[in-house]
């Protein structure tokens, strides 16, 4: 990954008064040549081993706090959507000191509007080993570990909707649906299967009678258990230009109930939108391959396959979030030897607003829990 430098400036009081308990570096961000602080960039302190230990947003002033978890020899990075990663260092942090620091950062875009699919169906685990889809998996990869930072450190509370609904074979018609609170306020808006469980165990499991799925978040995105059992390639968008896709498949040892699907980023801008993905190899939990084909003069319906969605959205601050997703499986009936598409069984939910835990409260979602433009979405 490509560095550009950041132009740093000690100031000896800059955060630095009063008591301290821990050593830390403080400081400042401003836009090179201006005064205007940098807002929302992802700032991370490295170890002299380069693992990541502490990270944080700048705030509206551009400002950040990082806490060491003990003296040594620290870097820093600084990460924003669409633009270069810069760095700076290594500093030194004595026992209780603070070091203050004013950065000045330089945009560096990052050009994701000259890349091209080249349809190569070879098996390329983890994205960053492939040129192409390296440079579109560090945008989404920036989105992603904001996303899961944010949760873990309960930067954000979360009202949410959860809903349940029928509709007919279509998609055009809701024959049910029930809503209820996802339990008030709460850190995490979107629960899922831990990674590992996932690799081991598959996306899907049989319950019963039922069939539960698995869904996809920003922690099992960028888990090695992920990373390192599905292929990675670059996929064009025929419907908005402006797009590129990271479309992910399992590896072909893997026999499990698996997912694949596809991360969509902005061209211009870096921006994460949203992920699409599919569940496949359920031969053994599910009889998709008996269900018939529509006779003649029967309307088309979609194909009888499990599908779901995942939509992100970036808060002014900076936090990126999971705010809208939803897991869509068939519901098949039998007539005599026949089995046809009764319908869908939809399990989904919705952000309505975000409360920064010592700030503002953010809307996020629609009106209404269930707009009708969900319904092909």
């Amino acid at each position: 990954m490509r560095r550009a430098r950041l132009t740093v400036v000690v100031l000896a009081g800059l955060l630095g008064a009063g008591p301290l308990s821990a050593q830390r570096m403080t400081g400042t961000i401003v836009i090179s040549g201006t005064e205007a602080p940098l807002v929302g960039a992802f700032v991370k302190l490295r170890d002299g081993d380069g693992n990541v230990v502490r990270a944080v947003l700048t705030d509206n002033a551009g400002r950040f706090v990082l806490q060491a978890p003990a003296p040594g020899r620290y870097s820093l990075l600084v990460e924003r959507i669409g633009q270069e990663t810069m760095e700076e260092g290594p500093f030194h942090l004595a026992e209780d000191q603070a070091r203050p620091v004013r950065l000045e950062s330089k945009p560096r875009p990052i050009a994701l509007a000259g890349l091209e699919a080249r349809g190569e169906r070879r098996c390329t685990v983890r994205p960053d080993r492939a040129a192409g889809a390296a440079r579109v998996w560090e945008e989404a990869r920036k989105a992603l570990e904001i996303t899961l930072w944010a949760r873990d450190n309960a930067e954000f509370l979360f009202r949410s909707t959860r809903y349940v609904r029928e509709l007919d074979p279509t998609l055009a018609r809701t024959r049910s649906q029930s809503t209820r609170p996802a339990g008030g306020m709460g850190a995490k808006p979107f629960l899922t299967a831990d990674p590992a469980f996932l690799r081991d165990s598959g996306f899907a499991k049989v319950l019963g009678d039922s069939i539960e799925y698995y869904g996809l978040d920003a922690e099992i995105l960028l888990s090695d258990a992920f990373l390192d059992h599905h292929c990675f390639e670059l996929v064009s968008s025929n419907a908005d230009r402006n797009l590129i896709g990271l479309r992910f498949r399992p590896t072909a040892t893997r026999r499990l109930p698996d997912v694949e699907g596809t991360l969509w980023i902005e061209r211009e801008s870096g921006l994460l939108r949203w992920l699409d993905f599919r569940f496949v190899q359920l031969d053994q939990i599910m009889p998709l391959a008996s269900v018939a084909l529509p006779r003649e003069g029967e309307p088309r319906h979609p194909r009888a396959e499990v599908t779901g969605r995942t939509d992100f959205q970036r808060l002014p601050s900076g936090v990126w979030i999971i705010n809208r997703w939803w897991i869509r499986a068939p519901i098949l009936r039998r007539t005599g030897q026949r089995i046809f598409l009764w319908g869908w069984h939809e399990d989904g939910g919705v952000v309505l607003d975000a409360r920064q835990a010592l700030g503002a409260r953010h809307q996020i979602g629609p009106g209404t829990p269930l707009p009708e433009a969900w319904r092909r979405s």
